[in-house]
C-alpha cells in the first residue's frame, strides 16, 4: 500500500542546526537594531539638551536686549552715585553727573553700562558669564577673546547666532552669543565711532556651566538605557522562548512523522502479505483510479503493477458483464457505508471464477476493495454438496462415528430402517442399536479392525427402536484426517 507522504519527512539534524542559527541571526539584528536605536535617542537626548542650553542663552540675550531698549527708550536712566555705581568713566555725555535739590548725587546709567552692571549680578547669583563686546570696544575690559572674535565675524557675514560648547581647565562651559544691532538710539553714544544704523555694533555672550543641564541629560540617558534594556531583554527572552517552542514543535513533529512512516511501513508490509487481493481506489466523476493494489490482488488479476496504478478500475471490472460491482461501488462511495458480495461469478475477459467482495470507504476518500478468488472453494463446496445428496439419498443405511462409537450423522435411510429420528440417535453411541444377539468378542474385533486403520466388513443383528430385529451387511472404514 502506498501512502501519500511526500510531504512527510522528519527535519534532519542540520537543519535543526539551521533553525538555531537563523534565531542566533535574529538575535544578533535584534540587538543591533537596539543598539542602534539607544545610540539614537542618547544622540537626540544630547541634542536636545544642547537646545535647551541654546534656547537658555537665547532667552537670557532676548532679555538684556529689552532692557537695553527700554533704557535707551528712555535716553539712558540715572542712579545713586555709591561704591556699586560709579560714574562711567567712558561714558562722553552732557549731564553724565547730577545733583538733585535735595543734594543726592545720581550718574548717567547708559544701555550698555547697564548691561555689564546686570552680568556682574549674575555672576554672584547663579555663575552665569555675560560679558558685552565689540570688535571696536569703547572700554578695553569689553574687548572680544578669541571665541568671540569668531562669532562677531560670523555676524558680520550674516549668521543670527552662534552657540557652542567649548573646554576649559575645570569644566565644560556652554557659550552662547548674539549680534547686537546699531539702532537708531544707540548713536547717541557710538555716532562717534562711525556707526550707523543697522550695522552690527558688537553682541552679548553668555557662558555657563553644562553641567546645569547634565542632570536632566544624565537622568534622560539613564532611563532610555534602562528602558531600551528592558526591551532588548524582553525580546531577546522572547526569542529565546520561541527557540525552544519552535524546536519543541519540530522533535514533536519528528516524532509524528517517524510514527507515520513507521505505521506506513507497517500498513504498507500488512497490505502487501494479506492473503486477500485488495485495491485502494479513488472516485474520478463516474470512474474509479486505482491507486494501490498489493501483491495478492495482481496474482487475482495475472497483471504487473504499472499496467494497473493510475488506470480506470475498468481495466479489470467488464462494464457489461460486471456491472453489479461498479454499482456496489458507487454505493459504497455514496453511502459510505460497508457492504459485502458473498460470492459472485467474475468474468472481465482475461480472468474468470468465482469471487468474494468487500467494500468499505476510508475517511480519507478512498474505496477499500477486498476480494478473493473462492473458485476452488466453490468447487469443493459444490462437490460436497453432490456428495452429500449421495449420501442422503442412498438406499444403504450410512452413519459416521467419532472414534469412541458415538453418531454425527446418519442418512434418512438410516432413520428409517432403524425406526430413530434424527435427535435420538446423532450423539448418541451405537450401542443403543444392539440386539444382544451377538457376543462381546465380536465387536472387539470390529474395533481393533477399525483402529488398525483397515476396514471391517460383516453382519450385524440389529434392533430397531420397536424391538424388531434384523441383519444388515456392513463394511466400516476408518476415516483421517489426512
Amino acid at each position: 500500500m502506498k501512502i501519500n507522504n511526500n510531504n512527510i519527512f522528519p527535519v534532519q539534524e542540520k537543519n535543526l542546526e539551521k533553525i538555531s542559527i537563523v534565531f542566533s541571526i535574529i538575535y544578533i539584528l535584534w540587538s543591533v537594531l537596539i543598539l542602534f536605536l539607544l545610540v539614537q535617542n542618547i544622540y537626540s537626548i544630547k541634542s536636545a539638551t544642547l537646545e535647551i542650553a541654546r534656547t537658555f542663552g537665547r532667552e537670557s540675550f532676548r532679555k538684556d536686549l529689552l532692557y537695553r531698549r527700554w533704557n535707551s527708550m528712555l535716553g539712558s536712566v540715572y542712579g545713586e552715585i555709591c561704591e556699586t555705581n560709579s560714574p562711567n568713566p567712558y561714558l562722553i555725555t552732557d549731564e553724565k553727573n547730577i545733583i538733585t535739590p535735595h543734594g543726592l548725587k545720581l550718574t548717567k546709567i547708559n544701555p550698555a553700562y547697564m548691561t555689564r552692571q546686570v552680568h556682574e549680578l549674575g555672576l554672584l547669583d547663579s555663575n552665569i558669564v555675560g560679558h558685552i563686546t565689540s570688535l571696536n570696544p569703547i572700554r578695553p575690559q569689553n574687548k572680544a577673546d578669541d571665541w568671540e572674535v569668531s562669532a562677531l565675524k560670523k555676524f558680520e557675514s550674516g549668521q543670527s547666532e552662534v552657540a557652542e560648547i567649548t573646554k576649559t581647565e575645570s569644566h565644560n562651559v556652554f557659550r552662547y552669543m548674539a549680534p547686537l544691532y546699531v539702532e537708531k538710539s544707540c548713536l547717541n553714544c557710538h555716532g562717534r565711532q562711525g556707526y550707523q544704523t543697522g550695522q552690527v555694533r558688537g553682541g552679548i555672550s553668555i557662558s555657563y556651566s553644562i553641567a546645569l543641564f547634565d542632570s536632566y541629560r544624565k537622568a534622560a540617558t539613564l532611563r532610555t538605557f534602562f528602558s531600551f534594556s528592558a526591551i532588548w531583554l524582553i525580546g531577546g527572552l522572547g526569542l529565546l522562548y520561541g527557540h525552544s517552542r519552535t524546536m519543541k514543535l519540530v522533535k514533536k513533529y519528528n516524532d509524528l512523522s517517524n510514527r507515520i512512516i513507521s505505521n506506513e511501513k507497517q500498513y504498507r508490509t500488512l497490505f502487501e502479505n494479506m492473503v486477500s487481493g485488495c485495491m485502494v481506489l479513488s472516485s474520478k466523476g463516474s470512474d474509479f483510479i486505482i491507486k494501490a493494489i498489493n501483491r495478492q490482488a495482481l496474482s487475482i488479476e495475472n497483471m504487473d503493477n504499472q499496467d494497473l496504478v493510475g488506470k480506470s478500475v475498468k481495466v479489470i471490472i467488464n462494464e457489461q458483464v460486471d456491472k453489479d460491482l461498479l454499482i456496489s461501488m458507487e454505493m459504497v462511495d455514496s453511502s459510505g457505508d460497508d457492504l459485502t458480495i458473498p460470492e459472485i461469478y467474475f468474468d472481465n475477459g482475461h480472468v474468470a471464477g468465482w469471487r468474494k467482495y468487500q467494500f468499505f470507504k476510508l475517511k480519507t476518500g478512498e474505496l477499500v476493495v477486498v476480494y478473493m478468488d473462492v473458485s476452488e472453494e466453490y468447487k469443493k463446496e459444490m462437490n460436497l454438496n453432490i456428495l452429500k445428496q449421495a449420501v442422503e439419498q442412498s438406499t444403504s443405511l450410512i452413519g459416521i462415528t467419532d472414534k469412541n462409537g458415538n453418531l454425527s450423522y446418519v442418512n434418512s435411510t438410516f432413520l428409517a430402517t432403524t425406526e430413530y429420528t434424527w435427535d435420538e440417535l446423532v450423539g448418541k453411541n451405537t450401542r443403543i442399536l444392539k440386539s444382544g444377539e451377538q457376543p462381546h468378542e465380536f465387536y472387539k474385533n470390529l474395533w481393533k479392525t477399525i483402529t488398525d486403520g483397515e476396514t471391517w466388513s460383516g453382519e450385524f443383528h440389529n434392533k430397531t427402536k420397536s424391538g424388531k430385529l434384523y441383519w444388515e451387511a456392513a463394511n466400516i472404514s476408518p476415516i483421517f484426517d489426512k
